[in-house]
């Protein structure tokens, strides 16, 4: 997976009921955004959004408590960028830690030319989320039900470790079945 860049998206709102002012007060809004990021970060607009990028991570917080206070913003969401490769989106949504057993994913396809629907993506990383979070009960299922009740290991130390190992009995058994 390539490096992750992290930027913080900015939604506006408001502004947009400006009519034919709208690229005016759009752009007073960013300029009032970059006055009070001034030296922190640097703001872009894209599709009707702006992208706080080039920061220090340590800076986050205080990143977002500052665009709390700026009149205009709608919302604000700390995310990564990727590059628009399957492989690369699939690959990192993949590797998230999702802790909770409920979770939506919604795709917003911002370039038609993709080759999934926003729907069918949806769907497909929603796939990829679901997976995760049904390999740790799996995961819980092999650890406490197969290993500890069915083949109940000892605890044996090798050196300063602990170290399973089966009991004689199952050991006797694998002999026997072998020869």
């Amino acid at each position: 997976m390539n490096d992750l860049k992290k930027v913080i998206v900015i939604r506006y709102s408001e502004i947009f009921l400006k009519g034919k002012n709208f690229a005016y007060f759009e752009k007073k809004l960013l300029s009032n955004i970059a006055e009070k990021l001034e030296g922190l970060a640097e703001v872009k607009r894209t599709n009707k959004r702006f992208l706080v990028e080039n920061f220090d991570e340590k800076k986050e917080k205080k990143i977002i408590e500052i665009l709390k206070t700026v009149f205009g913003i709608c919302s604000i969401s700390v995310t990564v960028m990727l590059d628009t490769d399957l492989k690369a989106i699939d690959d990192y949504v993949a590797s998230l830690k999702i802790k909770s057993n409920t979770f939506r994913v919604t795709v917003n396809r911002a370039d038609k030319r993709f080759p999934l629907t926003s729907i069918d993506y949806s769907k497909s990383l929603g796939g990829l989320v679901a997976l995760g979070i049904m390999m740790k009960p799996i995961d819980n299922f092999v650890e406490k039900v197969l290993i500890e009740k069915c083949i109940s290991p000892t605890i044996d130390w090798v050196g300063n470790k602990p170290w399973k190992s089966l009991p004689d009995k199952v050991k006797d058994e694998n002999k026997t079945s072998a020869a």
